[in-house]
């Protein structure tokens, strides 16, 4: 099993180095571009100050926190392959980018308040439709926002409670889930001298749209950071899933996760690089998810909308 593991991880590196990235660079450079200028405008200096106070593995601590105050914005480069009963499952894979822009504020005493939208791109993702799969790429997907309230204890536990809604927003067809999606959310985790680990959960319903199709979808991600030297972690944040409105067969997927970040300053800045591989033991039995990569860039930039909580 482990050299099966080994070998479909090469060829899904292979095909990301030959097949995708060169489809993609022009969009992820133009992005990436933007963020950097974002993140190193001079208004932002007094983020480099401040950081500046810390080493490199208290910042990297920090931004492991999930209740964190440090404003970041995460772009996410995930690739996955497929596998399923269905024809050509296993010959299918997708390539999405998202972005996420994270501004909290410190409410003291240990809370946090933050809105935290998660916008995806979807260059590349498999559709089947009239017993064949076809590959719809080029299209924004569906939002997904929460509205997250934390509370970290001296005891090193965090609590925190929100809302998560999806907004119906794909700009393809095909890809679109067709609507408003709300629910709940709830965090749990515990900061120790070695790092952190927790869980974080949702579910959503859908409360309005024009999709025939109900909604009620959950989902629990768990996560850890082991903390090494020199801004270094063993970290990763594999998310399982469950579709309660699915057929017995095609509800549930269950990854495992391994992954390494590092921490840098660049410049004075904090920025946060992540690789992560998830490897799924359980998925939909149709098409599901078989193997995912995920690389992550996260600058630390200063919230323009702190003044507003002060």
């Amino acid at each position: 099993m482990a050299l099966n593991i080994i070998l479909k991880i090469e060829t899904n590196l292979n095909l990301i180095t030959k097949k995708i990235l060169p489809r993609q660079i022009n969009g992820l450079a133009l992005i990436l571009v933007t963020t950097t200028l974002i993140s190193c405008s001079s208004a932002n200096q007094e983020v480099v100050k401040s950081e500046n106070q810390l080493s490199v593995s208290e910042i990297a601590k920090e931004l492991a926190n999930p209740n964190t105050d440090k404003s970041t914005l995460t772009l996410n480069l995930a690739h996955t392959s497929f596998t399923g009963d269905l024809p050509k499952a296993d010959k299918q894979d997708s390539f999405v980018m998202s972005f996420r822009p994270s501004f909290p504020f410190s409410l003291g005493d240990g809370k946090t308040f933050a809105v935290r939208p998660s916008i995806p791109f979807n260059y590349s993702r498999p559709v089947f439709d009239d017993g064949d799969f076809e590959n719809e790429s080029g299209a924004l997907g569906d939002i997904t926002t929460d509205i997250f309230l934390g509370q970290s204890y001296k005891s090193g536990w965090i609590f925190g409670r929100g809302a998560v809604f999806t907004l119906p927003t794909a700009s393809n067809e095909a890809l679109a889930g067709k609507s408003l999606n709300l629910g709940p959310e709830i965090l749990l985790a515990k900061m120790t001298d070695w790092g952190v680990a927790g869980i974080h959960t949702t579910h959503q319903w859908d409360v309005a749209g024009w999709n025939d199709t109900r909604v009620s979808f959950s989902s629990l991600r768990y996560f850890y950071a082991y903390h090494l030297s020199d801004g270094w972690s063993i970290a990763a944040g594999p998310e399982m899933t469950y579709n309660w409105e699915g057929d017995s067969d095609n509800r549930f997927a269950l990854p495992l996760g391994v992954g390494l970040t590092k921490t840098v300053i660049i410049s004075g800045r904090p920025w946060r690089f992540s690789f992560e591989t998830h490897y799924y033991v359980e998925q939909p039995e149709d098409i599901g998810p078989d193997i995912t990569f995920r690389f992550k860039i996260a600058p630390v930039v200063r919230n323009p909308f702190s003044k507003y909580f002060k």
